[in-house]
């Protein structure tokens, strides 16, 4: 909880003790829930393009891409998520789908 209220108030995750970041990695992973998704069109087809939530925690997810850390407000995940992957958003939406 102490650390969740760290988060909320500005931590960053390298100011975190290791132990307690993996813990909440985890933690993000196994219980993190879908806060808004895109889709995308790249080489093998559609994808989703996730934003997830965990606690006060946002970030980004897409098969075949490194995750996106952190955010503190969903609409901050959005905006790096429609610039990240505009290209493949763009193709999605130009196939007419």
């Amino acid at each position: 909880a102490r650390i969740i209220k760290q988060i909320r108030e500005g931590i960053s995750p390298e100011e975190i003790d290791g132990f307690y970041w993996d813990e909440i990695e985890n933690s993000i992973t196994e219980y993190g829930n879908i806060a808004h998704s895109l889709t995308g069109l790249g080489g093998y087809g559609n994808f989703s393009i996730e934003i997830k939530r965990w606690g006060p925690l946002f970030w980004i997810w897409a098969p075949e891409f490194d995750d996106i850390k952190y955010f503190k407000s969903l609409k901050e995940a959005k905006v790096t998520a429609k610039n990240d992957f505009e290209p493949y958003i763009t193709a999605y939406k130009e196939e007419g789908r």
